[in-house]
Formats: C-alpha cells, structure tokens, sequence
C-alpha cells in the first residue's frame, strides 16, 4: 500500500519562489527581503518567470523571454528562406477576396477585385483618376480620360454585331468604287491602299488611310484601288 505524504510551505521543491497571478501583483509585492534577492518569481497570467535583482522596488528581471523579447530576436532571422511564414502583413492575409493581398500562383496569374484606382497626383484622399476595370462580358474599360481618350475602352474585336464588332475591308477590284463603313456606332479604319490610280502597277503599295468615322459613312476609300484593312466598332 503506497503512503502519500501532504507537502506544503518550503518542503515543495519548484524552481520558483514566489507566484503571482499578474505583473501588478508582482511588481507591487511587499514583504521581499535582500535575502529574497536572485530568487525566482512565477507569473501565472503568461506563465513568465521573473528573477528578483532588488527587494526594495520590487525590481524584477525577466528570465523567460517576453512576447516583445521573442519578436525582437525573430527580427534577426526574419526573410527569405528563413522559414518563417507570417499570418499577416500590415494586417492583411494573403488570399482571395476582399482585404486580402492576392499572390502570385505558380502558373504566373495574379487574380485581382473587380477595378484598379489609379491616382495621378498621389493624393488618396480623393476619389480615383482613372479605374481600370472589367465588365460581366470580360472586357477591360477605363473610366476617366486617359492619353485623350474618354470614357471606357471599348470590348476587344468580335465578329457579333455591337461594340466591339471587327471587319475585313479588302477590295480586289481595279474598278471604280468606295468603301462604306457598317451601319450603327462609331468606327475605327486602317487601311493599306496598294493601287491609286491607272499608272500605278497592281499590287504596289500606296499609301495608308486610318480615321474614325460614324457608321454608314461612304468613301473611306474610293476610285480605282486594290486596298486591305479593318474597321472597328468602338461606340
């Protein structure tokens, strides 16, 4: 049969003397002698423990680091390859979503919100400069002016009708005729011109043509020409 015997006072052997339940307690005990000097303190609240260096303050030395003393020393190993992996930056997960920082996957693609703001004079107290942005179709648009143009970028060519819509304009005939942009909107044109008029030879190169125009507009180009190009609707 075992025999238990019940220890209490100084007959406890622990590495500490004293225990306090929080760093006032601690640091506003009384009774501490010069003899209590150089012995160890438990505070149980972040189960630190603390050295006495003066009995008459009381005047504590940490032996366990603190949370700040930790930080302080990670500092120094802290970066590339060190193996550490911060929960935040600035406050902020890396991830998906709203009030996150997105990454860059292996496969190179960076996946970001809805719209950029840019802010021409650093000023980010205001509203943006300009937004990039994209549309329920996948367009990217630009709201604000940017290098003259305003209002939003228009869709990238399609073959559909609308905004966006992109056509061959090639003609083979040496005969008189005109070119006439599609109805509806507004259109970009560029077109190679490779035959002028009667003294030039079939197939040399001309000139260029390349405007904006309203849908419907007749004689982009005309007379006796070879010409090649495209037309794009952008409103």
């Amino acid at each position: 049969m075992a025999l238990h015997q019940e220890l209490s006072g100084s007959e406890v052997h622990t590495p500490f003397t004293f225990v306090y339940a929080n760093e006032a307690a601690r640091t506003g005990a009384t009774g501490l002698i010069s003899s209590d000097v150089n012995k160890l303190a438990l505070q149980v609240d972040d189960y630190t423990v603390w050295i006495l260096t003066d009995s008459s303050g009381p005047t504590w030395a940490p032996v366990s680091p603190t949370a700040s003393e930790i930080l302080t020393k990670l500092k120094t190993v802290d970066g590339d390859g060190s193996g550490l992996d911060a929960d935040t930056v600035d406050g902020y997960h890396v991830g998906l979503g709203v009030g996150t920082i997105p990454p860059l996957r292996s496969d190179g693609v960076i996946e970001l919100g809805q719209y950029i703001d840019l802010h021409y004079d650093n000023d980010f107290s205001s509203d943006y400069t300009c937004r990039l942005e994209s549309d329920a179709s996948g367009n990217l648009c630009v709201n604000g002016a940017v290098a003259g143009v305003a209002g939003d970028f228009p869709p990238k060519p399609q073959s559909a009708s609308g905004v966006g819509q992109w056509v061959r304009i090639h003609r083979n005939s040496t005969s008189a005729g005109y070119y006439e942009l599609p109805e509806g909107g507004t259109w970009v044109y560029f077109i190679v011109v490779f035959r002028d008029d009667d003294d030039d030879p079939v197939g040399e190169f001309s000139n260029t043509i390349s405007g904006i125009a309203a849908g419907g507009t007749e004689n982009i180009v005309s007379g006796s020409r070879q010409y090649s190009g495209f037309a794009w609707r952008i409103a």
